[in-house]
This record gives structure tokens, C-alpha cells and sequence, in this order.
């Protein structure tokens, strides 16, 4: 199929106009069949791999995309173990590999995939792309909030630090990060070279006329 300029509302049309769908969108009956097996087929998975496909299963979306990825996968897994042999008719005898096979060929049948992945475009185009459009504005908003009130208290740490070193350096604390512990051992050297200069000048006015007539009396 050639490459044409569409809207995604018009995929289903372009489609059945091209003859890759019936005109009597009998594909949505096919499609609904073809999900309805998904439940069973999910069921024949071992647990013990479940971890490893959700691993390596880029595609989130349950659909034929997805379960190709998954097919590719298991049929890995099948012939590591030497299980994935098919019989004289083409169909693989392992039940697993036969359930997933039969789902794809359903999927291929008519082109249902092809319905399948334009009804996906569309809805994406339609909803989720606007969407993620709104929540990816909605977050630069954020960002931007967030960046501001980042600076604020970026300027704000600075200037207390600043009054923090102006506060330490006036009582002279020393040291770049000073601690409860460094404070105290500066505090008490402070104090105790100021008692001999605190005791003289007390002296100096006990000894003022007025003060030692008062201590007479």
C-alpha cells in the first residue's frame, strides 16, 4: 500500500475503499473474535516467564502489535527448549505457540490488524495525544514553579549563611561549618579572656568614692 496523506478519522474508509476491509465492516465482528481469545491464550503463559516477555514487550497496548512481540518471544523461548516443531500440515504442535499462532493468522485474515491499528491511531490522535499535549503544558507550569521557588530559597540560604558567618565573626566562631560543639568550646574560650577584663573594671568601681561609702554604711 502506498503512502498517502489521511486524517486518522478516514484510515477505516481509506481501507475499505482500497479493498483491504469488507464494505459490510464485517471486520468488527472478526476483530471482537479474535480479542475474545486473548484470555486464554494469556492463561497457557507460564508464570515463570511472565516477568521476562513484560521485560522485553515495548508495547503496552493489547493488540496485534503486542501480541506479535510476544509470539516472537515465546517461539524463542520454545526453541531454546526444542519444543517448537511443527506438524506435516505447518501448524506447531506445542499448544501455547499453536494458540498464539492461530490468533495472529486471525488478526492477518482480511486485514483485521490493519482495522485494528487505524481505530489505535485515530483514538490516539483524537484523545490521548491532546491529552498528553495538556499534561506536558501542565508540567512546564510546574517546572517553572518549582525553578522559582528554587531560586527563592537558594537566595534566601545564602543570605542567612552570610548572616550566620557576619553573627560567627563578630563573636569570633571560627571555622566554615561551625557546630553545637565547636560554639560552646569558642563561647567558653570568649568568656573565659574576657573574665579578667569584666573583674577589673567591677574592681575599678567598687573602688569609686560613692560606691565605697555605700559598702561602709
Amino acid at each position: 500500500m502506498a503512502g498517502v496523506d489521511v486524517y486518522s478519522n478516514q484510515l477505516i474508509e481509506l481501507l475499505t475503499k482500497r479493498g483491504y476491509l469488507k464494505a459490510n465492516n464485517s471486520w468488527q465482528k472478526d476483530l471482537q473474535k479474535v480479542k475474545n481469545a486473548f484470555p486464554e491464550a494469556l492463561s497457557l503463559i507460564p508464570n515463570e516467564w511472565s516477568d521476562d516477555i513484560e521485560a522485553h514487550v515495548t508495547i503496552p497496548t493489547m493488540g496485534y502489535w503486542r501480541c506479535k512481540q510476544m509470539f516472537d518471544l515465546l517461539l524463542r523461548k520454545k526453541q531454546d527448549a526444542g519444543e517448537a516443531g511443527k506438524s506435516w500440515l505447518g501448524s506447531y504442535k506445542d499448544t501455547l505457540l499453536s494458540k498464539w499462532d492461530v490468533i495472529l493468522r486471525a488478526y492477518r485474515k482480511n486485514h483485521i490488524f490493519l482495522a485494528e491499528t487505524a481505530l489505535f491511531l485515530d483514538t490516539t490522535s483524537a484523545y490521548e495525544i491532546p491529552g498528553l499535549k495538556t499534561e506536558v503544558g501542565l508540567s512546564s507550569s510546574r517546572v517553572a514553579h518549582l525553578r522559582k521557588r528554587i531560586g527563592d530559597a537558594t537566595g534566601q540560604i545564602e543570605r542567612q549563611t552570610a548572616e550566620l558567618e557576619e553573627f560567627c565573626a563578630e563573636r569570633g566562631v571560627t571555622g566554615s561549618a561551625p557546630t553545637p560543639e565547636s560554639i560552646l568550646r569558642d563561647a567558653s574560650r570568649i568568656t573565659k579572656r574576657a573574665i579578667p577584663d569584666k573583674l577589673a573594671e567591677v574592681h575599678a568601681k567598687l573602688r569609686q568614692p560613692g560606691v565605697a561609702r555605700g559598702i561602709e554604711l
